[in-house]
């Protein structure tokens, strides 16, 4: 999944939903349980792992502040069965 955002959306956003088309339960958002992010710069990458939940952590806003760039990955949610499993498609957001 790609996307393009000014850094004030990003930053005013506050972190990420998850929407799942062509699912059963029309409606349902995956409850976000952690994530990776990583920020790219001049072709260097840096990272933050294990952020917990939906909302950017501190370091998380820091790592977007400072990148052209930015991947979400290793992203792990909790199911409508309670079931917790990681998503194995990043989400890659080039910042305007």
């Amino acid at each position: 999944t790609r996307g393009e955002f000014t850094r004030s959306e990003l930053l005013a956003a506050g972190g990420f939903y998850l929407t799942m088309p062509d699912f059963d339960f029309e409606g349902y958002i995956p409850e976000i349980l952690s994530y990776d992010i990583i920020g790219f710069s001049g072709g260097y990458g840096s990272a933050e792992r294990q952020i917990q939940g939906r909302n950017f952590n501190d370091k998380a806003k820091n790592l977007i502040k400072k990148s052209t760039s930015i991947t979400i990955e290793n992203i792990k949610v909790k199911e409508p069965s309670g079931r917790e499993r990681v998503l194995d498609i990043p989400i890659k957001i080039t910042i305007k």
